[in-house]
């Protein structure tokens, strides 16, 4: 580790005290069954600052929706000192409920730790295209005991076993320590190829809402330090900025990336006009959807497929019904929401749908 990493993580270590109040594990004996039954473990990182954190909150709803009984699942919950009693109270009474009782989940909810360097830039880094965005850049010095981690964005839904993109990992080369699905499929869509003033993954960039990210492989290969020093270079041309960092820095290592199949990443443009171009999801069906540009918002005026499926996460009660019955409802809400069904990837004969 170089000398300036070794600072940015003592750095950001100094403020790790603040974790040991925020650990939530479900200690009853409903939950020690599950642990004990659980023969596999995965991470998965969550932002959730300023109102982001309802939608965070969601993601974590719909991990437990699609989660197997034989998984252990940790996650680590970034919103500041201001969300986290509501925070903490919210993923107790979803690990309590009957619904999720079979399933094993530790949540630890972190204050967003940023590199404390010169010229303010710490603020710079917090805000950096919206609060906790640029957190994920940081991860490997963050969590220096986490081998590996799945990140999301506050604004996805998984429809599908978090532990069966974490078996993706598996699949890497040695070299390869990122994981991103492209940020478009077709040409005309595409923002880098057309806007984008910094180098990008070609042919189309990657999109960094969802990212597999080997935090040892990072870590050994100092790529904080260079992702420092190209928000230096590059910070007054970023225009998505940590996207576009990401993208600058496997544009200098195209080794380091995994490709990621867009079903893995699903946003509103992978359905443009009704036809899907996501060739992953045509397989496999949808395994998580993303609502980038705001396709979540109830007032959004991107595809109405992903307001449904957002609304349904967050009106879901556990306790008031079960993960089969909030399954089977969905698939009618969305079907009855189209007169000719759109995007039939949507209802592969394989999706998650049909659990």
């Amino acid at each position: 580790m170089t000398p300036k990493v070794v600072g940015l993580a003592v750095s950001l270590l100094t403020g790790m005290f603040l974790l040991a109040s925020s650990l939530l594990v479900r200690n009853d004996d409903q939950q020690a069954r599950s642990l004990s039954r659980a023969v596999a473990e995965i991470t998965v990182v969550i932002p959730g600052c300023g109102r982001d954190i309802l939608l965070a909150l969601d993601v974590i709803k719909s991990i437990l929706l699609y989660a197997k009984p034989d998984l252990m699942i940790v996650v680590y919950l970034f919103t500041e000192m201001a969300n986290q009693v509501e925070a903490r109270r919210a993923v107790n009474s979803l690990l309590r409920s009957s619904a999720f009782k079979g399933i094993a989940m530790v949540v630890n909810v972190m204050e967003p730790l940023f590199p404390k360097v010169a010229d303010n830039q710490t603020e710079a880094w917090r805000n950096l295209w919206k609060p906790c965005a640029a957190q994920r850049l940081f991860l490997p010095e963050v969590l220096p005991s986490v081998d590996s981690v799945i990140y999301v964005d506050a604004d996805t839904v998984f429809v599908r076993s978090a532990g069966d993109l974490w078996a993706e990992f598996a699949l890497m080369t040695g070299n390869q320590m990122i994981g991103m699905a492209k940020d478009h499929e077709l040409d005309f869509l595409g923002h880098y190829n057309k806007f984008s003033k910094v180098p990008y993954v070609p042919p189309l960039g990657v999109n960094s809402g969802v990212m597999l990210m080997n935090l040892t492989r990072l870590r050994a290969s100092n790529a904080t330090d260079e992702l420092l020093e190209l928000y230096t270079i590059y910070k007054n041309q970023l225009t998505l900025h940590d996207q576009d960092l990401l993208n600058i820095h496997l544009n200098r290592h195209p080794e380091r990336l995994y490709p990621l199949s867009c079903s893995w990443n699903y946003r509103h443009k992978h359905c443009f006009n009704g036809t899907n171009n996501c060739p992953g999801a045509e397989i496999d069906g949808v395994s998580l959807f993303h609502g980038a540009a705001g396709a979540f918002e109830p007032n959004s005026t991107k595809n109405k497929n992903w307001r449904i499926i957002s609304h349904a996460v967050r009106e879901y009660h556990p306790d008031a019904s079960s993960s089969r019955t909030f399954k089977r409802d969905l698939a009618a809400a969305l079907e009855s929401s189209n007169s000719s069904i759109p995007c039939p990837a949507l209802y592969a004969a394989n999706d998650p749908w049909s659990i």
